[in-house]
């Protein structure tokens, strides 16, 4: 029998594999193109116009946490171990079952741009957000199965070719909100079709797509309230900026977001190496051993991460002004900068207790997790950012995950006793 020091070094080598390379390599153009695309816009928008996009794309990223509770993160558990063809069928239904959530979800971006005074952005918003999810459920079907080499060439298309575009828009000071929206659209349902063509999908029968369905909900029903309330308090910050202050303000906490987002790679590569492996372990070996699979990956991400972090904590001006130049109107930020780096580390061991939890199907505790950040947003985060601005939002935020940290580290210890 292996001891424990023995797995877990192999399982650190498995960083250099080729699954987790091009897990890596994928989540690197994905977080590549959504960083440059988010830097080019914060440099070429005014920060009012700038703020809008950030709030607005906030919206769409809200949703899209919904939509992965009750369609994607089913189907990843349980696609870790389905034959290629049930997975193609259930790819098929999950495209069936997203069809009738997009209504809803329209209704909240309806609202969302009348809020900022923009309405005349609802049609590019909602189809960015249609052929969003509909790319997102096929490169995630690839995946659960650990083919993130495949995976990768529609993501390319989708986030670095989206940059690209956004930057020749820029270049020639032709860029807008309403442009940058469009070419989210057309880019996501460029990368969807070519993994449509790549993966393939299966036609199932009406009861069998009854059952997926059934499926999906019993599995996600406590993730989308872990993600409704997840994604709410994420959100809750920049828009109490907004309604405290104004859209600039938000902007701000955007800008310092944004220079976080490099090590994006990390958490969702890692992430996804994380989810399928902790969901095949926990069937094979239990949750004990699943457990540490999960917290294998994690520690090989935070090695790679605090190099960066360590420099960004001492020298955020140096920072800022490589990302937004000499004479950016966000140069005031170092200190919010280093709270924020403060925040994002303890986000990182929190975000990845959650994803254990849910590879282990201990979605009720992942809630509760989940509840215990929400009550001290209200309590602590909402003050803290009505006082100090950008950076009590920080603060408040760092709390908010500190508080998830405590709470799903205790569930995570009940939930693997054996």
């Amino acid at each position: 029998m292996r001891t424990f020091p023995t797995s877990f070094l192999n399982r650190a080598i498995s960083i250099n594999t080729r699954n987790g390379f091009w897990a890596l390599a994928d989540q690197g153009a994905v977080s590549l193109g959504t960083f440059l695309t988010s830097i080019v816009l914060a440099r070429s928008l005014p920060p009012t116009e700038y703020g809008i996009f950030a709030l607005i794309c906030g919206i769409i990223y809200f949703l899209n946490s919904l939509h992965s509770a009750v369609v994607i993160v089913p189907l990843i558990a349980r696609g870790a171990c389905a034959e290629e063809s049930e997975i193609r069928r259930m790819a098929t239904g999950a495209l069936i079952l997203t069809a009738p959530l997009i209504l809803p979800q329209a209704i909240v971006i309806c609202g969302a741009t009348w809020a900022v005074g923009r309405p005349g952005l609802t049609p590019w918003v909602i189809a960015a957000l249609l052929f969003w999810q509909f790319q997102e459920i096929i490169r995630r079907t690839f995946m659960a199965r650990l083919r993130h080499r495949e995976a990768a060439w529609g993501d390319i298309v989708r986030y670095l070719g989206q940059a690209v575009v956004v930057y020749i828009y820029a270049a020639g000071r032709n860029v807008s909100v309403e442009k940058a929206f469009a070419v989210m659209a057309v880019a996501s349902g460029a990368a969807g079709l070519l993994q449509v063509i790549q993966h393939g999908l299966k036609l199932a029968p009406l009861s069998e797509i009854r059952r997926l369905v059934c499926m999906f909900w019993e599995l996600g029903q406590w993730v989308l309230m872990t993600n409704f309330i997840g994604a709410l308090i994420i959100q809750a910050y920049p828009w109490m900026l907004t309604y405290f202050y104004n859209t600039a303000t938000s902007a701000k906490l955007q800008a310092v977001t944004n220079i976080l987002g490099v090590s994006n790679p990390v958490f969702l590569g890692i992430g996804s190496l994380i989810y399928p492996a902790v969901a095949r372990t926990n069937g094979e070996l239990g949750g004990r051993e699943a457990t540490k699979v999960g917290f294998g990956y994690a520690v090989q991400g935070g090695m790679l991460l605090l190099p960066f972090y360590l420099i960004l904590m001492l020298w955020p001006q140096w920072a800022l002004r490589l990302f937004y130049g000499a004479d950016s109107p966000y140069l005031g930020l170092a200190g919010a900068l280093r709270i924020f780096v403060l925040c994002y580390s303890i986000g990182y061991l929190s975000n990845f207790m959650m994803i254990i939890l849910n590879g282990l199907e201990k979605t009720k505790v992942a809630f509760f997790s989940q509840l215990a950040s929400a009550i001290t947003t209200i309590v602590v985060g909402a003050p803290l950012t009505a006082w100090g601005g950008v950076a009590g939002a920080t603060a408040g935020g760092g709390l908010t995950t500190l508080a998830q940290l405590i709470a799903s580290g205790f569930y995570l210890k009940n939930a693997t006793k054996t």
